[in-house]
């Protein structure tokens, strides 16, 4: 698992995207405004997966604490062998 990893990374997009933001804000971003914009939604698009493939992790980590081992496994067998 990549977990510290994923923290630096999620991090470091934070801070760019707060950066694109900013330079969006400024009056000299004209020439360029459509690169910042394109860049700064690609970076949100990032985090938003990142987000969302940590919650799916998370949840995969929880079933296989449910259907690996216990009575649950047992009272329902067929699930259980689905999920393995």
């Amino acid at each position: 698992m990549l977990a510290g990893n994923i923290v630096d990374i999620q991090e470091k997009l934070d801070e760019h995207i707060v950066a694109l933001n900013q330079m969006n804000a400024m009056r000299y971003v004209t020439p360029f405004r459509s690169i910042v914009q394109e860049k700064s939604s690609s970076l949100s698009e990032a985090a938003d997966t990142i987000e969302k493939w940590l919650k799916v992790q998370t949840l995969w980590s929880n079933l296989v604490a449910v259907f690996a081992a216990g009575d649950i496994a047992k009272q329902m067998p067929t699930e259980s062998k689905k999920f393995k």
